[in-house]
């Protein structure tokens, strides 16, 4: 019977030693690690041997013993000079020995520099070409916060101090219209913090408010980040106020700065070499350009009515502005942002009759900019942020109140570019050697705007006054942050809620409550790895009384998530010839047996074929190899 050389091929992790049963007699195989050249096995070391019946169209396969093998290994190049035959053919398993390691550092193996010792090397500069690419990347997001304490004093022309009731505050910047900060710079403003108060028995009005600014200054913000330029936005994530006496009191916190650093990258792009056999392992990653900054101030003024069941205005205490956008579109060359100011006013009023009466108003303006872009931008890849920038109510009238000021709005545009990368490379005829260069860049993955309710029912305590009349409140984001998925983002927050209100007897009391903030967003391209930066802003917060120990509040937020990806731009550099000092043989034919992590581009790398021969010849149409597949290959 004729036992055919490719009956009994190991696959897989199995020992060709082992492979004893049906095994054709005199059968050895040629074990060669990928490292090294398959053909390197002098004549000498490897004679020629029959097969079974002549011209059965079975490939000769060579006769080496274990012992040969290695004395073939150690006397390589004497046996490649005494050898008349240029090629021969070769059975290889590498199911059963280590698989083939991919390039990943200029470092080279032991093989490797035994073997640039005794040849000459040519670089590969006449032949190739490398071009540079500038852009600014996104480089990381973080926050930075910002203590504050202050002793403050009670004005000479308000009355005295009997309780704290609350405090809340917002940030005036002094560069309001800053698009973007350098290292050495220093982020400034300040902190308007207003004071609810209870005063003194002999007070006109249950309740005062002090109007207080506190400066701050800071150039710490990003000091543990490596970017070179930041997109910062600062708020107030947390106010208190304590009183020391009558006359003083303190006031304490945290400044919120969130901040988005963005990276100057020089990277290196191998555009190839006339060479056509020079095969290129060719890929593309997507980067994060920054290509568009602007900034745009837009002047407020507009009227607002008192209700006619709401006392006339004498004196504002507090007043607290949100500013939340509602759409954008790029259409002529213009960018068009339409925003909302979400206005609450607290005031001191008097009825028909003249007596002193507390009042509280909402109004919602609505804005809009229009700038000039003269980038390609998608309006999806925009970060937009707002700035208060000097907003301020005043009394026009008996019945109504001007709003008036400026608002000032940052824009950043970004691009996702796709960058061409050369991750390996060969050559069919000669060897080379070089190196690999790998920077890490990001992408924006995708973007999402949307909405997010919160519906919560507080309980008022038995011991507790109960709240007659509800004057005003306010919720501040104290914590928000997004966690990426696979085609979605989970929001997580808490709002803290303060409400103003007057029992039955008109004396003042607070409500405090703590609203958590849940939802989801569908995104797609986010996976698991993305990292989310969240930016979101107050659009709705109303409340009202269910029972006389009962409270609703209604909340809704603004939210707009930006997936941020993470990718390595690998390219080859310093691509040079290696010229052996010796002449190697190469093989015409060979049937190999792919181990547990080979491709079909190691394989072809190896052989310095190429990947498209090899997948017509095997009928393969992928990268990834099956263990034990047998490939045949044809030179």
């Amino acid at each position: 019977m004729n036992i055919s050389p490719y009956d009994n091929l190991p696959t897989g992790d199995k020992d060709p030693k082992q492979e004893n049963p049906q095994q054709a007699e005199g059968l050895q195989y040629v074990d060669v690690p990928l490292d090294e050249l398959a053909a390197e096995a002098s004549d000498e070391a490897v004679p020629p041997r029959q097969s079974a019946e002549e011209g059965a169209g079975e490939i000769t396969l060579p006769e080496v013993s274990p012992q040969q093998g290695e004395e073939s290994s150690d006397n390589e190049p004497a046996a490649q000079k005494d050898d008349p035959r240029p090629e021969e053919n070769i059975v290889e398993n590498s199911a059963a020995k280590k698989a083939p390691v991919k390039r990943e550092s200029p470092e080279a193996s032991p093989s490797q520099a035994k073997n640039r010792e005794a040849s000459n090397i040519s670089v590969f500069a006449p032949s190739s070409g490398y071009s540079k690419l500038s852009l600014r990347n996104i480089a990381d997001t973080g926050e930075y916060l910002l203590p504050f304490e202050e002793t403050l004093l009670v004005p000479d022309t308000m009355p005295d101090m009997e309780k704290v009731l609350f405090a809340e505050g917002s940030v005036l910047l002094s560069q309001p219209a800053k698009a973007s900060y350098r290292k050495t710079d220093s982020i400034s403003g300040e902190l308007i913090i207003y004071t609810v108060y209870k005063p003194g028995s002999d007070a006109t009005s249950p309740v005062d408010v002090i109007r207080s600014a506190v400066a701050f200054n800071t150039d710490k913000c990003w000091d543990t980040s490596e970017s070179d330029t930041f997109r910062a936005t600062v708020s107030v994530k947390s106010v208190s106020a304590e009183m020391l006496n009558e006359r003083k009191f303190t006031v304490k916190g945290t400044i919120s700065i969130h901040y988005t650093g963005v990276s100057q990258k020089e990277l290196t792009l191998f555009n190839g070499a006339n060479d056509n056999d020079l095969i290129r392992r060719t890929d593309s990653v997507k980067a994060a350009n920054l290509i568009f900054e602007a900034d745009e101030t837009t002047e407020i003024s507009q009227e607002i009515d008192i209700r006619e069941d709401q006392p006339a205005p004498v004196k504002i205490l507090k007043e607290r502005f949100d500013i939340v956008e509602n759409h954008r579109q790029i259409t002529s060359g213009k960018l068009v942002i339409n925003g909302t100011i979400i206005s609450e006013i607290l005031y001191l009023g008097q009825d028909e009759d003249g007596d002193t009466e507390l009042g509280c108003l909402k109004n919602k303006t609505d804005f809009t900019q229009f700038i000039i872009i003269d980038k390609d931008v998608d309006a999806d890849l925009l970060y937009i942020s707002f700035t208060d920038d000097g907003l301020k109510t005043i009394i026009e009238s008996q019945n109504r109140f001007q709003l008036q000021g400026k608002i000032t709005s940052v824009i950043c545009g970004y691009e996702n570019m796709e960058i061409p990368i050369v991750s390996d490379v060969y050559h069919r005829k000669q060897d080379i050697d070089f190196d690999i260069s790998c920077q890490p860049v990001s992408c924006l993955e995708g973007t999402v705007c949307g909405e997010i309710s919160s519906r919560e029912i507080v309980n008022i305590e038995e011991e507790d006054s109960r709240p007659e009349t509800l004057l005003c409140g306010s919720g501040r984001l104290t914590e928000i942050q997004g966690t990426a998925e696979r085609g979605k983002v989970t929001i997580d927050g808490m709002i803290a809620v303060k409400i103003l209100a007057l029992d039955a007897e008109g004396q003042p009391l607070v409500i405090d409550s703590q609203v958590p903030l849940r939802g989801a967003l569908e995104m797609a391209g986010t996976s698991e790895e993305s990292t989310a930066d969240v930016s979101a802003a107050l659009k709705e917060f109303w409340f009202d009384s269910i029972n006389p120990r009962q409270l609703e509040i209604n909340i809704s937020v603004s939210i707009e998530v930006r997936a941020i990806g993470q990718e390595n731009f690998t390219t080859v550099d310093n691509l040079r010839f290696i010229e052996p000092s010796s002449t190697r043989k190469h093989i015409s034919m060979a049937l190999y047996v792919a181990g547990r992590e080979d491709t079909l581009w190691d394989v072809a790398k190896r052989y310095k074929t190429d990947v498209e021969t090899l997948s017509r010849l095997n009928g393969i149409d992928s990268d990834h190899l099956s263990e034990g597949t047998k490939l045949l290959i044809m030179r």
